[in-house]
């Protein structure tokens, strides 16, 4: 039976955690009780020996571990063999239940939904387990079965369950591998699927939208964002008619569009409205507030009240250093807006200062390349520049711009920003020794 689950994964490489959950599957579906009380590692050296599948080790950055790799010949004999057996008879039976291979498939699904995080709060653990089970999840939610045949006794909960993975895929690949336009595609199907489920104003349903808003608002397209981001929160205030997180939440999104185009008076009513909503519901620190004071710090900074900005950056900064001690992003973001606004203010030794300690803890936290990083490389070079130390400016533009280019398309926004400010910073040095 683990090498019929085994049949419906990315077979090149299957980690130990996704093996054990397969194997630990309710023991009314498997066939085999001598199999089911069997060590995971005692039946994988049967399988071993047998030469159907080999030990791989993972890709140690994104902490893989030790897994094994199914040969595609033996996946393919077996879901032959599956494909041959007639789903009115047994493919695995236990008690007298039978069940088809769609069913195993669809509990193999459910498996890894459950081990699948929703990549919403930043945490290495979770990208880490999210990078051993996305190859696997993504092929098994594109399979027809997946959403049609399914009996009316348990179609709702399946459909949920095939939902959910759209959306934990959706929040990988945009967290993660930096793709918002396959994220669209799963938060769209997700939606999708959900508005089969529910009709009219549901929460499942506001949930889906709101995604679907955030990587319009991710890719540049934020008129289509905002239009979203309106439907979502007109749908949440019908549902929740007293202060909500929902609908906090929605006001911040809606608020963060506003800014993108301009409108940052509009924007910064939405804003304080989300955070004396959120004030009002969580006493102390907390995370949602702190993002909402950042927030509203970012918008002085676009309404030229720097100094405002300032307090209020400092402010949420404080808060964050108390909610998440040591390396966090959170943490990270704020010392970079406060360097980000001394620089406005013209305070570039302090800005540079700031800076430098967002990258430093950047580093700690992200190996690689990320765009964030790249973001802090190219700030800090900014600041070099004010400082007339081109040198050291244009390095630092050009690790931004490389960094980008590995991440990012060649048509990329962020990608022309680093080519002029490498482009600047050349000819600014030029300038300085005489040449022009």
């Amino acid at each position: 039976v683990l090498l019929q689950c085994m049949s419906f994964l990315e077979p090149d490489f299957i980690s130990m955690d996704v093996l054990t959950v397969l194997h630990d599957l309710p023991s009314a579906v498997v066939a085999n009780k001598e199999e089911d009380d069997e060590d995971v590692h005692a039946l994988l050296d049967r399988l071993l020996h047998l030469s159907l599948v080999s030990v791989v080790e993972g890709i140690e950055q994104q902490g893989q571990g030790t897994g094994v790799r199914m040969h595609r010949l033996v996946q393919q004999r077996v879901q032959s063999f599956m494909m041959q057996t007639p789903s009115n008879t047994h493919v695995y039976d236990s008690n007298n239940m039978q069940a088809s291979s769609q069913q195993l498939q669809r509990q193999v699904l459910q498996a890894l939904d459950s081990i699948m995080p929703s990549i919403e709060e930043w945490s290495p653990d979770a990208y880490q387990k999210a990078s051993r089970v996305q190859a696997h999840l993504r092929k098994m939610v594109m399979s027809d079965c997946m959403t049609s045949d399914v009996t009316a006794s348990n179609f709702d909960e399946h459909l949920l369950a095939v939902s959910s993975c759209h959306d934990k895929l959706g929040s990988y690949l945009s967290d993660s591998l930096f793709s918002d336009q396959a994220a669209l595609y799963h938060y769209q199907r997700g939606l999708t699927l959900r508005q089969a489920l529910f009709s009219g104003d549901h929460p499942h349903i506001a949930h889906s939208i709101n995604h679907i808003a955030t990587t319009y608002h991710d890719l540049g397209r934020y008129e289509e964002a905002l239009f979203m981001h309106q439907q979502v929160l007109q749908m949440q205030q019908r549902l929740f008619f007293d202060d909500h997180p929902d609908v906090a939440n929605s006001l911040n999104n809606a608020a963060l569009t506003y800014n993108e185009l301009g409108l940052h008076k509009e924007a910064l009513s939405m804003l304080q409205r989300a955070l004396q909503m959120q004030q009002r519901l969580f006493s102390g620190d907390h995370r949602d507030v702190s993002s909402s004071i950042n927030r509203i710090a970012l918008t002085y900074n676009q309404l030229g009240r720097c100094e405002e900005a300032l307090s209020m950056h400092q402010h949420a900064l404080e808060m964050r250093q108390r909610l998440f001690p040591g390396n966090h992003p959170s943490v990270a973001t704020s010392l970079n807006n406060i360097a980000a606004t001394y620089y406005r203010l013209g305070c570039n030794k302090e800005a540079l200062s700031m800076g430098q300690q967002a990258l430093q803890m950047l580093q700690r936290l992200f190996s690689g390349d990320h765009p964030t990083v790249a973001s802090s490389l190219n700030n800090i070079g900014l600041t070099y520049n004010q400082l007339g130390r081109y040198k050291e400016a244009l390095s630092m533009h050009k690790q931004a711009l490389d960094m980008r280019r590995h991440l990012f398309s060649s048509d990329h926004p962020s990608i022309g920003i680093s080519l002029n400010n490498f482009t600047a910073t050349i000819m600014r040095e030029i300038r300085t020794v005489g040449f022009l």
